[in-house]
């Protein structure tokens, strides 16, 4: 989905996850929709519900539905680019970005998170 900043990934594939994230979302077009009430239904008007979520998703910042769906149970992620995934906390705190040398000079990259023994493989 298309945020005011960003995108997000959704992993609904159940009803009951679908419902969740209605009722999450709060959105008169949404909720009052029984055309999508099933997975089959949602599949055979998928472009037209996509649509309804992206402009719902649009209205507030990734990090706002981030919080809003962390606490909601519905799957989901953001999507990241390369400045953005090596920014998340996780990796910055957790020895995974390293320097590796190249012609061009010392870059930042990904470590192999593979520790045998007290040391990166």
């Amino acid at each position: 989905m298309t945020t005011a900043n960003g995108f997000i990934l959704l992993a609904v594939g159940t009803d009951q996850q679908f419902a969740r994230l209605v009722e999450v979302l709060d959105d008169v077009v949404l909720s009052g929709r029984t055309s999508w009430s099933d997975n089959a239904a949602r599949v055979q008007h998928r472009d037209e519900l996509r649509g309804e979520l992206n402009r719902i998703f649009a209205e507030h910042s990734t990090e706002h539905w981030l919080d809003v769906l962390a606490r909601s149970g519905v799957p989901h992620a953001p999507i990241l680019d390369v400045a953005g995934a090596f920014d998340q906390a996780q990796i910055r705190d957790g020895d995974f970005v390293g320097p590796m040398g190249t012609p061009a000079g010392e870059v930042s990259t990904m470590r192999t998170p593979l520790v045998i023994d007290g040391v990166r493989r």
